[in-house]
């Protein structure tokens, strides 16, 4: 099968947006009190006179002194576990492991569900990101890493329904 430019774009978008899932999703599955914003993986350990240059994670500022909740962990692993199942089957199922043909129905549906999440995220992180008291450098990471992700995410959709990208050859 030749090398097409559908192929490349569905490739690349699947295992960079697999590789991303993945990576919070692992993050959040090893050390949720990290992904919280506490600088231990020991709950008993948990400092509430963290230096200003400790990472933040996802606990707004204004709630640092809180202690995380069994539910909070509870949320943050099962969220990523829900990532880490994305990122497979972006991958499987949208066919970006083959070399052979691609299915166009499936891989523009997978990629379509993608560019929805990364909007939802998007939008979820801006609450926080807007909110001087809620601010953190995670919120900005999923405002804008989520921002491009959607704008590639398009381009690639974009490119699976367009037959001359289809068509061009690239190798």
């Amino acid at each position: 099968m030749a090398l097409t430019a559908d192929k490349v774009l569905l490739h690349g978008y699947c295992w960079g947006t697999a590789l991303w899932y993945g990576s919070r999703g692992l993050c959040r599955v090893w050390d949720p009190l990290m992904v919280i914003g506490c600088t231990s993986s020991s709950p008993s350990s948990f400092d509430t006179k963290q230096s200003p240059n400790a990472p933040l994670g996802f606990r707004p500022p204004v709630e640092k002194h809180l202690k995380p909740t069994d539910l909070e962990l509870y949320n943050v692993r099962t969220d990523g576990w829900g990532l880490i199942s994305q990122a497979v089957a972006l991958a499987v199922l949208s066919r970006g492991y083959s070399k052979g043909g691609i299915s166009r129905t499936y891989s523009s549906a997978f990629v379509a569900v993608s560019i929805f999440h990364h909007i939802t995220t998007m939008f979820g992180a801006w609450q926080h990101y807007k909110l001087d008291s809620h601010y953190t450098k995670a919120m900005s990471i999923g405002v804008w890493f989520n921002a491009f992700l959607t704008a590639v995410g398009g381009v690639v959709l974009g490119g699976l329904n367009n037959d001359s990208i289809a068509r061009t050859k690239l190798a």
